[in-house]
């Protein structure tokens, strides 16, 4: 019994955190629509993709100078940030663009089964 409920705590959990990522999805769209006409998703994925890569060049470069210069602790302090930088790179590569309509709920639904909103009965795995 205790399980079930779990279950659906889960569930009723996914589906208001689906919810209000497709809400914020939809909120950055209106913002950039309504301040740049002819920037689409794909073109501001674009951008953020050569920002984070100049940034991870700017890390490089900061990681070389300090192993020039035989400091481990900055040699680590960069190394951690081009990490997490590559990271953010291969995760924005990855997304896939996303109908912002009326039925664009529906559509993350399918797209993103362990994200969606699931049946209450059923438990739900995170691919």
């Amino acid at each position: 019994m205790t399980s079930s409920f779990q279950a659906t705590d889960e569930s009723t959990e996914q589906s208001a955190t689906s919810e209000a990522f497709l809400a914020c999805i939809r909120e950055e769209a209106e913002i950039i629509q309504a301040e740049f006409d002819n920037v689409t998703p794909m073109i501001a994925q674009a951008r953020a993709l050569l920002w984070l890569d100049t940034l991870a060049r700017l890390h490089e470069a900061g990681l070389d100078e300090a192993i020039k210069a035989n400091d481990p602790q900055q040699a680590s302090a960069w190394t951690r940030d081009l990490a997490l930088f590559e990271v953010v790179i291969s995760l924005i590569r990855n997304i896939q663009p996303m109908d912002l309509g009326d039925d664009a709920a529906a559509g993350f639904a399918s797209a993103t089964p362990g994200l969606a909103a699931a049946d209450a009965d059923e438990a739900v795995s995170i691919n």
